[in-house]
């Protein structure tokens, strides 16, 4: 028998057009005639399955059959095409095999369509979605909540219904398991997955904390200047990888982490090279990164009713969640990781005054750099000096120790360049010479101090 099954192998060879096939899989043969080689084609499939024969055969016929872990499974007449593996070498593939490859998946016609339109679209109206693909109007919303239900896509409260994909890992692990058709499927769609941008809103509501975690991934890469993070140790482990880029580009990592009485840190958390300053929080809270003062995400961890998450594009709310961040998450902790504590660099001018006005009233001079931004031109700017004045509501009170919430006004410094003065204030500038991203402070001489007074007497 096995001879019988040579000699068909060898007329198929000498058949050849060039295509192959090669590394002992074969996801599809087709036999010369469905009616009568219907089972030769099985028996011929077996037989090279067996031995692992590399070989090369011209599409004849209109019969298929598909193998799936070591199945062979019949999938009717009619078919003139073949679909085949060639050493796991993905190629690119056109919408109408990926559509049917999403079939073979158990999605719907309409679902898949639908699938496919918002992959390339991004996150976007669900009725753009139906104006776009094939599925009527009508349906669109049955066909996309659908969609929801199988896990391939989420929708978005907003003021209308959007939609986005979801990340395709989970839902592309049953294609991955039905071939290597299915295989270059998933491939495909995840290609679709990275091209679009994530948000298209302002302000954007989703269904999965997740989501958030996710969002916050993709934002760290773009990070400029500084990057505040609460959240459990897991999840500082998953941005980790963009943390340390971020760090490498020179952006201010500040972190606060969630532990209970006694936690210890997993042995694979490293905050070396990721992290500027880790502070730990020992009461839950939810997860938050604000990012150079214009993009946010949040979502709860503990005490909420609802899965959910928030992502911000503005720069008037992330605001809001930084002073909850400064305030809640971060001023009142200790610290426990310091990366480099000879270096004091300042993302906040709260910050600033709290700690050093004791020294400037006192007659030291404050040397600083100053990153910013020129209020007048927009530009990106660099100011030295030393700290000529400091102003903030309230500052003709008895001196006392300030706390961040005596500074929730305004505030600014005056800087002596040398040559000329300049007013800088924090986040949200508007009447200063420049609004700062950063204050290094470089130095501090002794100046015009009580101590300088009494070694004169």
């Amino acid at each position: 028998m096995k001879n019988k099954f040579a000699d068909i192998t060898n007329a198929c060879l000498k058949a050849s057009n060039g295509v192959s096939v090669r590394g002992g899989r074969i996801d599809s043969l087709l036999g010369r005639n469905a009616k009568s080689c219907r089972r030769l084609s099985y028996h011929i499939l077996e037989y090279i399955w067996d031995r692992g024969a590399h070989f090369h055969y011209k599409i004849m016929s209109v019969k298929i059959v598909l193998v799936e872990r070591n199945r062979l499974l019949e999938k009717g007449s009619g078919i003139s095409e073949v679909f085949m593996v060639n050493d796991g070498v993905s190629a690119s593939m056109d919408r109408e095999t990926l559509t049917k490859a999403l079939e073979y998946a158990d999605l719907a016609s309409y679902q898949a369509d639908a699938y496919l339109t918002l992959l390339e679209m991004g996150v976007s109206p669900a009725i753009e979605v139906g104006r776009e693909s094939a599925v009527p109007v009508s349906q669109v919303y049955d066909v996309l909540r659908s969609l929801e239900s199988k896990g391939y896509v989420e929708t978005i409260e907003r003021e209308k219904l959007y939609v986005q994909p979801c990340d395709p890992e989970a839902a592309m692990a049953d294609l991955e398991t039905r071939g290597e058709l299915l295989h270059e499927a998933a491939e495909a769609v995840r290609e679709r997955y990275r091209t679009p941008e994530r948000m298209d809103a302002r302000v954007g509501v989703t269904k999965r904390v997740k989501t958030a975690v996710e969002n916050a991934q993709e934002l760290i890469d773009d990070a400029e200047t500084v990057v505040e993070v609460a959240g459990s140790f897991e999840q500082l482990q998953s941005l980790s990888p963009a943390l340390r880029a971020a760090r490498e580009r020179g952006v201010v990592v500040r972190a606060s982490v969630y532990i209970d009485q006694g936690e210890e840190p997993p042995a694979a958390f490293d905050p070396s090279g990721v992290l500027s300053e880790l502070r730990v929080c020992t009461i839950p809270g939810p997860f938050l990164v604000v990012i150079d003062r214009n993009r946010t995400c949040f979502g709860p961890n503990t005490r909420s009713d609802e899965d959910y998450g928030v992502l911000v594009y503005d720069r008037i709310l992330p605001f809001v969640f930084h002073w909850f961040f400064l305030t809640c998450l971060w001023n009142p902790y200790r610290v426990v990781y310091l990366d480099d504590e000879d270096q004091f660099t300042y993302v906040t001018i709260e910050e600033f005054i709290r700690d050093l006005l004791p020294l400037w009233e006192r007659g030291f001079e404050l040397g600083v750099t100053v990153e910013g931004v020129d209020i007048a031109e927009g530009d990106e700017t660099t100011v030295e000096g030393s700290v000529a004045d400091i102003s903030f509501y309230g500052d003709e009170r008895p001196p006392s120790r300030l706390a961040l919430s005596d500074l929730g006004a305004y505030k600014n410094l005056t800087l002596d360049t040398g040559d000329e003065t300049a007013v800088v204030g924090g986040w949200g500038a508007v009447f200063e010479d420049m609004e700062i991203r950063t204050i290094t402070l470089e130095r501090i001489d002794i100046g015009e101090t009580p101590l300088t007074h009494e070694r004169r007497d």
